[in-house]
């Protein structure tokens, strides 16, 4: 279980997130990242359920299901079933409204508020704009 940045069963283990910048070529062409220090290794690959993709071609799916109106916020989901994570950007100010490690999440936004919803299968990812109703 996650409890903001920190894992409930490791609870001095800190996750990090970090950004590539990346030409659709070397994008589409990605299949495992690896990160190395002084505690050791680890990679993580493409997601298995990520169909192999063409240069050029949108790495997961951008579509994002309806978002849902429920009490005290809205639910965002990442259509594709390769989602292994989900970022939610209020549109206009760039801030960061939620995120979560499986494919859906609930956003304390007002009804109308433009969310840019980015959805990751662990090495690539999508972007869809959605309105919260």
């Amino acid at each position: 279980m996650e409890r903001g940045s920190e894992r409930a069963d490791l609870p001095t283990v800190r996750q990090f997130l970090f950004a590539i910048p990346a030409t659709p070529d070397l994008e589409a062409a990605l299949a495992e990242v690896t990160v190395r220090g002084p505690m050791g290794t680890g990679s993580l690959g493409r997601s298995p359920g990520a169909a192999a993709i063409a240069p050029g071609a949108p790495p997961i799916s951008a579509r994002v299901a309806s978002p849902q109106r429920l009490a005290g916020g809205v639910t965002v989901s990442c259509a594709d079933a390769a989602t292994r994570g989900i970022l939610v950007l209020d549109t206009n100010s760039g801030a960061v409204r939620a995120m979560s490690g499986g494919s859906a999440v609930r956003v304390a936004v007002a009804a109308g508020t433009q969310l840019s919803v980015l959805c990751t299968d662990g090495i690539r990812t999508a972007r869809a704009s959605v309105i919260a109703p």
